[in-house]
């Protein structure tokens, strides 16, 4: 029987795993130091809770050293069979207990790569040392979420409110490109001052660090940036935190500041292709947007040893190199590189429409899965006469077509054999679906389905969707797989039939030397 749940928000949720030294090759405090030393003079390491593991008695996932004078930090790997080095980076108060959130946010999903490693899930892989070239980070921005970048967003019981990482993070995209000229008509304002009521943005009188926007012109010109980001984006402003998502930030840059998007989900990718992709957008001189949870920052170089540098938005504190290779490496397991340790991270790559940068191509409009286990199938063993049921989870960040909204039309499976050929199609049985909002997810579920038709062989089920674009009479665009969603092989043999998950994506690398660029 078919029972449409709407969910209406992302869950998020952390789990922790246990883990063994069995196979741990572990790095100790002394050699951790003599590592620090080639990036620090006096490498001062930090005491526990800087230096983490899992539980009591574990050898730490890394090691944390500053060197006060020099106002800089390095995180030594406390796994010899990783890169030594997780990331290096400034501190713009010599401090290493101010580091941005978004650091612990990398460090704990290192942690759990370090965790696999060392119980023989995740073997460490040997790769080229050299490197064919490296980028310089691309943007000359060392932006916040205080003044002056928010000098104009609202108070809150007369206390001002933070502007957000992801508006800060969003910005500075704009700032990169000096994109969009033209002001959103809907934030331009009959009164106040010049940054206010300017059509355009006022570019010119934006810098790269606070202590460089000392006017109060320049105070306006980027707040009123960060304001008008904010609104487009459906910031909550708050004294604490200014919470929004990556998902309204994709729908702004696309529909108000003319921006071409395109938006990976690194647990709905192959092993190494999440990685391969933010690297290739660096090389070809274009930062990236990342979102993990509640976290967001940008990517926007790398050196030669392939670690990325990451701007947090943190006026430059914690701003560094750290080991892609590792930190964006999905790890198997139940509860490992399925968006539930680190929830939902996300690349958001964006170009302007102004003919000056290639443009991503429009994708297909389908509907895209929700999870990784977006199709599900039961039960997995049966005879020609076993009835079977399936649920697909799916959403849509289509552009919206007038009255059919992101999407509206059917979702179903296809019974595909080994040349592709559908042999069978199975339509959910029930009406068109309208999915209006990118946050508008389905669980669609279908009972009773008769498969006793399918001949003896070896197919694959997939998931599929067609689109609704016509009415009086419904009228569709042909079936297409539902974008990363997950398939199953189906056996078909002496009348019995047997459903098993299909691995896909290859066997999984963290590498302990960087690869070709």
């Amino acid at each position: 029987m078919f029972k449409p749940t709407f969910i209406f928000a992302l869950a998020a949720a952390a789990f922790s795993v246990g883990a063994t030294t069995a196979q741990a090759d572990p790095v100790d405090r002394r050699q951790a130091a003599a590592v620090a030393r080639h990036y620090l003079s006096h490498p001062v390491p930090i005491a526990a809770p800087a230096v983490r593991g899992a539980v009591d008695g574990e050898a730490p996932a890394y090691h944390l050293f500053v060197g006060k004078d020099e106002q800089r930090f390095v995180i030594v790997s406390g796994e010899s069979r990783l890169n030594e080095v997780v990331g290096y980076g400034r501190l713009t108060t010599g401090n290493a207990a101010s580091l941005p959130p978004q650091v612990h946010a990398l460090l704990q999903q290192y942690t759990e790569t370090v965790r696999q490693v060392r119980a023989g899930q995740a073997p460490a892989a040997t790769a080229p040392k050299n490197l064919r070239r490296y980028v310089e980070p691309l943007i000359d921005a060392q932006w916040g979420q205080s003044y002056p970048y928010n000098s104009k967003t609202p108070r809150v019981g007369g206390k001002p409110t933070y502007t957000g990482c992801v508006a800060t993070a969003a910005a500075q995209f704009l700032y990169f490109y000096k994109w969009p000229l033209q002001r959103p008509p809907l934030y331009v304002r009959s009164e106040g001052d010049e940054a206010d009521t300017s059509p355009t943005y006022l570019w010119d009188l934006m810098k790269g660090t606070r202590e460089q926007m000392n006017s109060t012109r320049a105070a306006a010109a980027v707040g009123r940036l960060l304001l008008d980001v904010g609104k487009a984006i459906r910031i909550t402003f708050g004294t604490q935190a200014s919470p929004s998502n990556i998902e309204y930030t994709l729908d702004a840059l696309q529909n108000d500041f003319g921006y071409t998007t395109r938006l990976l989900h690194r647990d709905r990718m192959k092993a190494d292709e999440f990685r391969e992709a933010i690297m290739q957008e660096i090389s070809d001189g274009y930062p990236v947007m990342m979102c993990g949870g509640v976290h967001a920052f940008v990517y926007d170089g790398y050196d030669r040893r392939g670690f990325v540098h990451a701007n947090f938005g943190w006026d430059g504190q914690g701003d560094g190199y750290y080991d892609i290779n590792t930190i964006t490496t999905p790890l198997p397991g139940p509860f490992m590189g399925n968006g539930q340790f680190w929830e939902n991270q996300v690349a958001l790559m964006a170009h302007p429409k102004n003919g000056k940068y290639p443009d991503f191509p429009t994708p297909l409009r389908v509907l895209g899965a929700r999870k990784n286990t977006a199709f599900e199938f039961e039960p997995r063993e049966g005879q020609r006469t076993t009835r079977f049921a399936a649920k697909i989870t799916a959403g849509s960040y289509n552009s919206i077509n007038g009255e059919f909204g992101r999407f509206s039309g059917q979702v179903g499976f296809a019974v595909n054999d080994a040349e592709g050929r559908t042999v069978k199609l199975v339509p959910f049985r029930y009406d068109n679906t309208l999915w209006s909002s990118i946050f508008t997810t389905w669980n669609l579920e279908m009972s009773d389905i008769d498969l006793s038709d399918v001949p003896d062989g070896h197919y694959l089920l997939v998931p599929v969707c067609r689109e609704l674009v016509a009415r009086n009479p419904d009228t569709f665009k042909p079936w297409y797989p539902i974008r990363y969603g997950n398939r199953m092989k189906l056996s078909v043999a002496d009348g019995k039939l047997t459903v098993e998950d299909e691995i896909a994506g290859g066997a999984l690398s963290v590498c302990r030397d960087p690869e070709l660029l």
